[in-house]
């Protein structure tokens, strides 16, 4: 699966790497202007750590598990992006159902046209609630996968209050 991915050797040949050391780092940050692979290159290392049957070059991208992360379905994969705002309680219900409609246009657009630039209604931004859903689903073990792995796209548009409890996680 890496070998989808353009122009980043650097980065491949270091994730490479330590997929082969066996040596997964606790987090990584993939930064870079809009349209260089961050989201994507963090999926496929998500699918590879989770991969049922691996390659040589990363996941197999066909099994049950690299299928789920694929359409952001895996119960071990937690997936946060700026959204309006969901009124999501800590067990990851929606409660504004706007925002839940808007939610499953983004999701399905990320699924089926990943480049493709998807537009809110209102005001986007990671907020607190987010957090503290993350925050309650690290407390439980991993289900499916050998791996839990949270990808948390467009971080800088965190609110203060909700990085400075991601901090606290």
């Amino acid at each position: 699966m890496f070998s989808n991915i353009k122009g980043q050797p650097r980065a491949i040949k270091i994730l490479k790497k330590s997929l082969e050391n066996n040596k997964i780092g606790q987090a990584y940050l993939f930064y870079g202007p809009n349209g260089v692979g961050k989201v994507t290159t963090a999926m496929y290392l998500a699918m590879t750590l989770n991969c049922e049957n691996p390659t040589g070059n990363g996941a197999c991208g066909y099994c049950n598990s690299c299928k789920k992360i694929e359409n952001l379905s895996h119960s071990d994969l937690i997936y946060l992006f700026p959204s309006i705002n969901l009124e999501m309680s800590e067990e990851g219900e929606i409660k504004n159902s706007k925002a839940m409609k808007e939610y499953k246009d983004f999701i399905g657009n990320r699924i089926h046209n990943p480049w493709k630039k998807f537009y809110f209604s209102g005001n986007s931004e990671i907020r607190l609630d987010l957090i503290r859903m993350l925050q309650h689903r690290l407390t439980f073990s991993i289900t499916e996968g050998k791996y839990r792995v949270v990808i948390i796209e467009e971080a800088d548009r965190m609110r203060v209050d909700a990085a400075n409890s991601f901090l606290k996680t």
